[in-house]
């Protein structure tokens, strides 16, 4: 039988209160920095697996872009860095086509 909590990211009980608290921090965080994941993760003090989440979830709404892609000052790897400040999305180097 299988007995694992699989419980929605916007579900109403407190570990989905949580979670959201934790989405909306990391949301508000993005806009003021651009940073990567596990940058956020430390700075919010959230799991990075919740940030990594979290994440997924914005990207669902575009609310989130990758700016560029540079060293994290945390692990030295080579990451993206996120923003979710409309402002400082990419611009698109597609074509944009009148609708006929």
């Amino acid at each position: 039988m299988n007995n694992h909590d699989h419980t929605a990211f916007n579900s109403g009980d407190n570990k989905g209160k949580k979670s959201q608290a934790q989405l909306k921090a990391l949301s508000a965080y993005l806009r003021r920095n651009t940073v990567s994941r596990w940058m956020a993760a430390i700075a919010l003090n959230i799991p990075l697996q919740n940030v990594c989440y979290a994440i997924g979830e914005l990207r669902k709404s575009n609310s989130v872009a990758v700016t560029k892609n540079g060293r994290c000052a945390i692990s030295g790897r080579f990451v993206e860095f996120l923003t979710t400040d409309p402002d400082k999305f990419p611009k698109s180097n597609q074509l944009i086509l009148p609708l006929q």
